[in-house]
């Protein structure tokens, strides 16, 4: 699998599934080929003779890694590997700690087989659409003024953030409260979450985020009456 550009565009990608055995004919390859696997994706224990189910996972991840962040880790190497910045701005919070599983350098740390590794997408997508849906759902309630409905969401946040140990997903749970507080016209009691929100969101390199929460606390420094200066 890897990413290609269409001609004449810049910004549209697609991905194609391939075979890296190709390489060997494309003009000007630079790619080495063995009969363990092309060098640089083959997982270390299968290098030396020893491969499992868990060595294609290997393989797996680092194709992965090299699409999403542009780099590809050169073994032995110690997460984060190179280009881990933009791996960050790629990859949602819930599936970053499966595909570095995945790409795990000792396969006693990785997943068992690709079975396990999909099993494991699959659950993070889902609660990873949750996450996006429960942040729709507070927004529309907050506009209709059910607190209560608010209040729910921000408690299944609060749990999704535990379960994952997701910063994404805790900066998503204290805007939620902080909004909250804000309809209760409770807005120095806002201001701790959302400051909270704010600093994750800058940690995490989240723009619009951030954007979001910066209009919630300029509201919070309205309510009374202080500049946020």
């Amino acid at each position: 699998m890897i990413a290609t550009t269409p001609r004449g565009t810049r910004t549209h990608r697609r991905a194609a599934l391939t075979d890296f055995g190709v390489s060997r004919f494309a003009p000007g390859a630079t790619v080495t080929v063995t009969d363990a696997g092309t060098f640089g994706y083959v997982a270390p224990e299968q290098a030396y003779g020893r491969p499992r189910l868990a060595s294609d996972v290997f393989s797996l991840g680092l194709i992965a890694y090299e699409l999403l962040a542009g780099t590809l880790p050169t073994w032995p190497f110690e997460w984060p590997p190179a280009g881990h910045r933009r791996f960050l701005a790629c990859v949602p919070e819930p599936l970053r700690p499966v595909l570095r599983r995945a790409a795990a350098f000792d396969p006693r740390h990785r997943y068992p087989d690709a079975v396990a590794l999909h099993r494991a997408l699959e659950e993070e997508t889902d609660l990873g659409r949750r996450v996006g849906l429960l942040d729709a759902e507070v927004q529309v309630l907050l506009a209709q003024g059910d607190i209560a409905g608010v209040r729910a969401r921000t408690d299944e946040l609060r749990e999704i953030a535990m379960t994952l140990g997701a910063p994404m997903v805790s900066a998503t749970c204290l805007m939620a409260e902080g909004g909250a507080s804000l309809a209760e016209h409770e807005p120095g009691a806002a201001l701790a979450p959302l400051r909270r929100a704010w600093t994750e969101w800058q940690r995490l390199e989240a723009p619009y985020d951030g954007a979001r929460v910066r209009v919630l606390i300029g509201c919070a420094y309205r309510d009374l009456g202080e500049s946020t200066n």
